[in-house]
């Protein structure tokens, strides 16, 4: 491709990203091209497979007075909690 004058140009400045984000940028800009029927894109698979990772809660228990329990779930219902 150089030697038929292509050129490579600097099209993100990635500087204090992390690596899944950086390689997020880069399956955008694969898709991208993949898109668009003018360019003919060899390597058409992602440049990496990422998934955000799983928001993981630590568990606890609460105790409530039994005759507090039906106004402690309304309670955390109403917050969104449950």
């Amino acid at each position: 491709m150089l030697q038929d004058g292509a050129t490579f140009d600097i099209i993100d400045i990635c500087e204090g990203l992390t690596e899944p984000e950086i390689r997020k940028i880069e399956n955008r800009y694969i898709e991208e091209y993949k898109n668009n029927s003018g360019w003919n894109v060899i390597n058409s698979k992602s440049a990496w497979s990422y998934t955000e990772p799983k928001q993981r809660y630590k568990n606890i228990n609460i105790k409530v007075k039994v005759e507090d329990h039906k106004s402690t779930l309304k309670l955390l219902k109403e917050l969104n909690l449950i």
